[in-house]
């Protein structure tokens, strides 16, 4: 919306901006991301693994259901 209506009043700005410069956003990007540098590399690869795993499964799950679709 923002491309094709480009001169299109919004109701809602977002707050504590430098120019076109969104500082909220940047800090609620970079904040989780300095708390995950700070965790234990254990913790971290354990994450890793579980989202890994996740995805494998979800992954796998798609497509064993999309071959069933295919035979119904």
């Amino acid at each position: 919306m923002r491309c094709k209506e480009s001169n299109y009043e919004r109701k809602f700005k977002s707050p504590l901006n430098v120019k076109k410069f969104p500082v909220f956003e940047v800090l609620g990007i970079i904040t989780p991301i300095l708390g995950i540098i700070q965790l234990n590399p254990y913790v971290k690869s354990i994450g890793i693994g579980v989202v890994a795993s996740g995805a494998l499964f979800y992954f796998s799950y798609n497509h064993l259901s999309k071959k069933s679709n295919l035979k119904s």
